[in-house]
């Protein structure tokens, strides 16, 4: 019996060890892995530096280019969340109206109509703390179902 309970005890100890639990775990301190996962999805996925030389995403989904950028970062390291942005070119449809409804209805992607008068969308994500990697994979599945119905009804639903 405490030879069970020896060994039940190490197991659970391995379990919630720091090595073991960071395997499966993600934040904002580390871009590669944050790219690695957006590779699964989209194209053309390459790390890059904003002009402050924080870390910065570009990659490509339904043919519309994307940026992930890093925010409340430390010395271009250490940074604590990240926003998903998508430029859209607006094809006279989209409104300040259409943009507000979407605001309105949509809880994760927000909506606006820059100084072109083209559509934005972002989407905030903190990762000050790490989070299980599923987590930020159901995150990004939250991004992609927004653009994809933007792409498919615009603002209007």
């Amino acid at each position: 019996m405490k030879n069970l309970l020896t060994a039940t005890l190490a197991s659970v100890a391995l379990a919630f060890s720091p090595s073991v639990m960071a395997a499966d775990m993600v934040d904002a301190k580390n871009p590669k892995k944050i790219a690695d996962l957006i590779d699964q999805w989209a194209d053309d996925v390459q790390i890059k530096k904003d002009d402050k030389g924080d870390p910065l995403i570009t990659f490509k989904y339904m043919d519309v280019n994307q940026i992930v950028a890093f925010y409340g970062c430390k010395q271009n390291k250490n940074c604590k969340s990240l926003q998903f942005i998508s430029p859209w070119k607006n094809d006279g449809k989209q409104t300040l109206q259409t943009a507000n409804r979407w605001n309105q209805s949509k809880r994760f992607v927000r909506m606006y109509l820059d100084k072109d008068n083209d559509v934005m969308m972002e989407m905030d994500v903190d990762l000050e703390v790490a989070v299980p990697t599923e987590y930020l994979r159901t995150v990004m599945k939250t991004w992609q179902v927004s653009l994809l119905a933007f792409a498919v009804d615009g603002a209007e639903k």
